[in-house]
């Protein structure tokens, strides 16, 4: 009953309050605290967002490089067997002996460069943003879902405590003091809404200053982070892409494994065999080599 009673109290309060005939009680830090700490969670969920679409184009980004490969394998296949069953006269007489060759061994990286995309480059990098990045930030994140039902119970309390304000105004008025006990009744009531409200209050704000200390360590550590992965990201695919460039990964390189990494892929294309060794260890960087029987 009494609970019903204080819904239908602050209900009225609050209606007072719309149309007019109530002001807000206001207390500026809260406000501020508030407005920083919904703008927080806002831009944290924003970015696990973003970081989700990040890894999602680099996935994409992998997927596609394998199918425009299969598709180049393709081509080469079909002018191949239209030489060879058809008769095809090209326009470069040195196709079978030169051009062909050389665009085989094109094909061959593409493939090694598909092939370990993957394992050497996109998985670890997802691996390490979501260790180093997703998690940290939903972790954070989690505990701010319980802001919004703490600042019910503030309002609340302060909708309460503006109704025995209110009430006490009236009956402290010399007109309205034919009841002796009723004022010093509301009074008392007036002083424990007053004590709740500010209960409530320091509360939230020390729960809030709390999470915007937190969340400067948490921006640093993640900022780095990003930075980090996405430049080795970068390095890493160059070296892949150009194994014959400068080795090393850096000092928060990307690699299979803390030790090492090491795949191989063999085959036949056209006429070609192939055998392809690809390594990454951390100190010698990625490593390709291609052995090719014409």
């Amino acid at each position: 009953m009494k609970a019903i009673k204080r819904e239908l109290l602050r209900t009225s309060q609050s209606l007072k309050r719309k149309v007019g005939k109530s002001e807000k009680i206001v207390d500026t830090d809260y406000e501020h605290l508030r407005g920083d700490c919904e703008n927080l969670e806002r831009c944290l969920t924003r970015l696990t967002t973003h970081v989700a679409q990040l890894e999602d184009s680099h996935r994409l980004m992998s997927s596609s490089m394998k199918l425009v490969q299969r598709d180049l394998e393709d081509y080469s296949r079909i002018l191949t067997e239209s030489i060879q069953h058809n008769n095809v006269k090209l326009v470069q007489d040195n196709w079978q002996s030169e051009v062909h060759p050389q665009n085989d061994q094109a094909l061959i990286h593409l493939r090694a460069i598909t092939d370990q995309l993957d394992q050497l480059v996109i998985v670890p990098l997802q691996n390490s943003i979501t260790l180093h990045v997703t998690t940290p930030v939903s972790d954070f994140i989690a505990p701010m879902k319980q802001l919004p039902e703490l600042h019910k119970q503030y309002t609340n309390a302060e909708l309460e405590l503006d109704y025995y304000r209110e009430k006490v105004a009236y009956f402290d008025m010399a007109s309205h003091q034919k009841d002796p006990e009723k004022l010093p009744q509301l009074t008392n009531k007036m002083d424990q809404k007053q004590k709740h409200y500010q209960e409530i209050g320091d509360a939230n704000k020390s729960l809030m200053k709390q999470t915007l200390r937190n969340s400067y360590p948490l921006y640093q550590s993640i900022t780095a982070h990003l930075h980090g992965v996405l430049v080795d990201y970068a390095q890493n695919v160059s070296r892949i892409m150009n194994p014959g460039g400068h080795n090393g990964f850096g000092q928060d390189g990307l690699s299979v494994s803390p030790d090492h990494a090491r795949v191989r892929s063999s085959g036949t294309m056209s006429e070609t065999q192939y055998n392809i060794n690809l390594e990454a260890t951390p100190t010698t960087g990625v490593k390709l080599k291609v052995n090719m029987d014409i």
